[in-house]
């Protein structure tokens, strides 16, 4: 059986953990069955296809861009593929490919990764903060009404593309699920991303005052994590892993001697430090899913501080109460001083990687045999 694989990204450029974890999927799952699996990615440059001067009219070129459709589907056409996979599209490869491709009678399997589906960057509005409720009757993308016409008629194209176009749809996590299902996207299957098990736990005894943070700045809450440090009788050392700003804005909050900057990490790198620090900051202001770091950080025997938004928090709440901040509040780390992770006792099984990729295997199988 042969799968291409769309993504926006080239594999090997360093991006956020489930865009870096789907070329993993692919080659392990090439390797394993002997199937061929194909990445096709957008234009690295980014170029565009035609000009708008509105940033606001920029998701006519994520959905509709014609002629970035057709280079995609001349690649497409040149490796006769059995199925699509479809990562994430819509930064450089546009969401009309997928009505493209259901045209030429080839079945689609779309995983959402995030819910940018319903507010890009592109847009210039932040990843909206959803309230959890059973349903959501209504959605205001924006303060401002033009705007929120503007976004709404461009989740409803989506919707409309995704819906109609895709065999399966794929949700990572039951937060975003439930979300997807109130906003009548048509979830078929919920995969976890899965995370590679640490067989080398024996290690060193690690510092019980260290803590890493690696995300973006503005997403991620280093802002809590520096202000419960200053709150703190403890004396912390942050470690800082991600885009130079980090350091920056850390650097004008806290004392030189209090933090260590580390710069872009691979995820072998990550996975050094896991076994190095006893804590780690995932503390989210939007609603996550299952944040990598966070399952990265309890198969390496660290600790995971997350927020009531991300959907690992069920599974940090096995282990400490303690390590779910909720809304409005600092991290207690007095509470969290004494607590050790033993990994045995937590039920990591079905974010395995080897069960992420199993999952994606049967459903490929199953599209590929309808």
């Amino acid at each position: 059986m042969k799968v291409v694989l769309l993504s926006d990204y080239y594999p090997g450029e360093l991006l956020g953990g489930g865009i870096e974890l789907v070329t993993e999927f692919a080659l392990e799952l090439s390797q394993d069955q002997g199937d061929s699996y194909i990445v096709i990615s957008g234009n690295k440059s980014d170029k565009k296809s035609f000009w708008l001067s509105s940033k606001m009219l920029n998701f006519l070129r994520e959905i509709l861009d014609l002629r970035g459709a057709y280079r995609i589907i001349k690649q497409i056409k040149s490796h006769s593929p059995d199925v699509i996979w479809v990562h994430q599209i819509g930064h450089r490869i546009p969401w009309i490919t997928l009505v493209w491709i259901k045209l030429i009678d080839l079945p689609i399997i779309i995983t959402l990764h995030d819910l940018n589906i319903l507010s890009p960057k592109k847009t210039g509005t932040e990843v909206i903060q959803f309230p959890i409720k059973e349903e959501i009757k209504c959605i205001k993308l924006s303060t401002n009404f033009f705007k929120n016409l503007l976004l709404n008629f461009r989740f409803f194209l989506l919707r409309l593309i995704v819906n109609s176009s895709a065999s399966s749809i794929i949700s990572i996590g039951p937060i975003q699920c439930k979300i997807l299902s109130a906003l009548q996207v048509r979830v078929t299957r919920q995969i976890p991303n899965g995370v590679i098990p640490c067989h080398h736990l024996d290690q060193p005894e690690r510092d019980p005052r260290k803590i890493l943070f690696a995300g973006r700045l503005n997403r991620k809450g280093l802002n809590f994590v520096i202000e419960s440090m200053l709150k703190s009788d403890l004396k912390l050392h942050l470690l800082l892993a991600g885009d130079y700003d980090l350091y920056d804005y850390t650097k004008a909050r806290l004392n030189e001697n209090d933090f260590t900057y580390l710069g872009r990490l691979s995820r072998p790198e990550v996975a050094l430090i896991l076994h190095q620090v006893k804590y780690v900051a995932c503390i989210s202001q939007y609603y996550d899913n299952y944040p990598t770091i966070a399952l990265e950080a309890i198969a390496h025997g660290a600790l995971p501080i997350t927020t009531e938004l991300t959907g690992v928090a069920s599974l940090v709440s096995t282990i400490s109460l303690n390590l779910i901040i909720k809304e409005g509040q600092t991290i207690d780390f007095s509470s969290l001083d004494s607590l050790n992770l033993e990994v045995s006792s937590v039920p990591l099984e079905k974010f395995d990687l080897k069960y992420t990729i199993a999952r994606y295997r049967e459903e490929i199988v199953a599209i590929n045999l309808k």
